[in-house]
């Protein structure tokens, strides 16, 4: 008896770490994701300088690098999740962009993409903070130190006449509503909320930005790392999770609409050239679960919100506001800043405008996001503008508001 028992207890010790290995084993499975690439008419494979497809984990950011196995056609092998999927291309005269997000690779599986020629501007958002941070002082969370740099990452002046700051009426944790008839997809998008402009004076060239040269948008133009904890004594703590505004070129003035908010007489407001729909945020224009951040110029901001043709309502639903329509032709920069929840990402903008997303790790982490640097040109720097913000932007960084 006790000689079987030693012969099948070796047995069933192989049978159990067998069973824990398939139940438990995912990670170490792996999968082969082909990925199928169409390109316009316009463009011959023959013309292609780079080109890169990369898939990365939704949940863990993992990214795998694709491996081309003919013209259009690459693999990817990955282990099991959902994956985003980016293709970037390059000819010697544009950029080119496809994007297919929340592919479930849990076998081998084939996707067809189409690549589309990206929006290219001299205009840049260099950085942005837009998360909620917890003061250092309180644990409390604060949310006015909201803030966004441009940048001209070209090599001649460019001006910032008409140019305008918004976000996308659809908010990256709630599913996309369609918008405007079939020929309409894909050429504009719905902000809401406030829209902040640069107004002009009718030369175009009120507002130049030399190259290499930057302006930060405050959404209050304070330093908020200074609060004074008792009036009497005047003493001053330092919120250290937070960053000092009040050198900041713009503030975003909304004292119109919060009674509560604070503007800095000594920085130049742009102007709240419109309000669409009901929400009226306190703490910048992007929530904290996220949205689509956009920087557009148009001809003359003012003729375009007052032209009744750039609004609309939404075609389904109960919410029959209106909303300005922003034409993608005018975007320079945009931004798909998604929640961190996966289950509750959203993607807003199209591979067009933005091939991609970041999102914060946590709630409360007071990181913001800055572009990455691609080449120095005569002490000139140049950043990286793929109009992919996964690649185009460091993950997580302390925000620097003009450094």
């Amino acid at each position: 008896m006790k000689k079987f028992l030693l012969t099948i207890l070796p047995l069933v010790a192989v049978l159990f770490l067998g069973a824990c290995s398939d139940g438990d084993g995912d990670g170490a499975k792996q999968y082969s994701l082909t990925v199928n690439v169409t390109l316009p008419e316009t463009i011959d494979w023959a013309d292609v300088t780079s080109e890169s497809v990369i898939a990365r984990n939704q949940l863990t950011g993992a990214e795998f690098t694709a491996s081309k196995m003919g013209e259009g056609v690459y693999t990817i092998t990955v282990e099991p999740g959902k994956y985003n999927v980016n293709a970037l291309f390059e000819t010697a005269d544009v950029k080119l962009n496809a994007q297919r997000m929340g592919v479930s690779v849990y076998e081998s599986v084939a996707v067809s993409l189409v690549a589309e020629e990206s929006l290219t501007s001299a205009l840049v958002i260099k950085e942005f903070y837009t998360a909620i941070g917890k003061s250092s002082i309180n644990n409390k969370p604060y949310m006015m130190d909201q803030f966004y740099e441009i940048y001209n990452n070209s090599a001649f002046i460019v001006y910032l006449d008409n140019c305008l700051l918004a976000k996308t009426e659809v908010q990256a944790n709630t599913k996309n509503v369609f918008w405007g008839d079939n020929d309409e997809v894909n050429k504009e998008v719905a902000v809401s909320s406030y829209v902040a402009a640069w107004v002009g004076d009718g030369t175009g060239k009120k507002y130049p930005l030399a190259p290499g040269e930057s302006v930060v948008v405050a959404w209050q133009a304070q330093n908020h790392m200074t609060i004074q904890d008792d009036p009497e004594t005047e003493e001053i703590e330092i919120n250290t999770n937070t960053v000092d505004l009040s050198n900041a070129d713009y503030e975003i003035d909304i004292t119109d609409y919060q009674d509560e908010y604070v503007a800095n007489p000594d920085v130049p407001n742009l102007t709240i050239v419109a309000k669409p729909g009901t929400q009226t945020l306190k703490f910048g224009l992007i929530p904290a679960f996220g949205a689509g951040l956009i920087l557009a110029q148009v001809d003359d901001v003012e003729a375009y919100v007052a032209n009744e043709e750039n609004w609309k309502t939404k075609p389904e639903g109960t919410d029959q506001e209106p909303y300005l329509m922003i034409k993608y032709k005018d975007i320079q920069d945009a931004i798909n800043i998604v929640n961190n929840a996966e289950t509750n990402r959203r993607v807003v903008l199209p591979a067009t405008v933005d091939a991609g997303m970041i999102w914060n790790s946590a709630n409360y982490n007071g990181m913001g996001f800055t572009r990455k640097v691609a080449e120095t040109i005569d002490g000139r720097v140049v950043y990286k503008d793929t109009n992919n913000s996964s690649e185009d932007f460091e993950a997580e960084a302390k925000p620097t508001p003009g450094a």
